[in-house]
């Protein structure tokens, strides 16, 4: 029994966590050209998806009020 909680609380806390990797923000404009690409090294998804969101806000401020920016 003792075997069995432990592995469902190892499973239980892996999935948890998010995936720590390399990911790409890649910003197009209306054209679909893409004008900008960054990458976020050894980051979670959900930290990469805020910084790639902040990166569109501030091309769309400022010189591509058009641009689009996605993780890929």
């Amino acid at each position: 029994m003792k075997k069995l909680l432990l592995a469902a609380g190892i499973i239980t806390s892996l999935g948890m966590t998010s995936c720590i990797k390399d990911y790409t923000c890649t910003c197009k404009d209306s054209n679909g050209n893409t004008f900008d690409k960054q990458t976020y090294p050894r980051t979670g998804l959900t930290d990469a998806r805020k910084q790639c969101k902040d990166r569109q806000s501030f091309w769309a401020n400022t010189t591509v009020p058009s641009a689009q920016c996605t993780i890929l």
